[in-house]
């Protein structure tokens, strides 16, 4: 596992963000892995402010969360390409709507 704390403070919005993730990689070949991804986060700020609830004035918190899986074939040390799949949310109607959404995506990474 690979687990990660995240703490972020918006000076603009004050809002609070505390996030705990982690992901873990299972080797299905020499070049290929499947990877697991798993996140919760609680944000705490100002009513309105962008990507936070607008309930009135005062403050506001929530909850948000996510799942992801994806396929990786790595071409050399420093290339890879994947496909995955990632459902998300929040408790409340956020800029990432007010359900549960389910998101594909297929990615390219190189380094010089």
């Amino acid at each position: 596992l690979s687990p990660s704390v995240y703490v972020f403070y918006d000076f603009d919005t004050e809002a609070l963000t505390l996030e705990l993730s982690g992901g873990h990689s299972v080797e299905i070949s020499e070049q290929g892995t499947v990877d697991f991804s798993a996140y919760l986060g609680y944000v705490d700020g100002i009513s309105g402010a962008p990507g936070i609830p607008s309930v009135g004035f005062g403050s506001v918190s929530y909850y948000y969360y996510g799942l992801g899986v994806a396929l990786t074939h790595a071409f050399t040390d420093n290339a890879s390409a994947s496909i995955g799949v990632n459902w998300y949310g929040s408790e409340e109607d956020t800029i990432m709507g007010d359900d549960n959404e389910l998101a594909y995506g297929v990615s390219f990474s190189a380094g010089f």
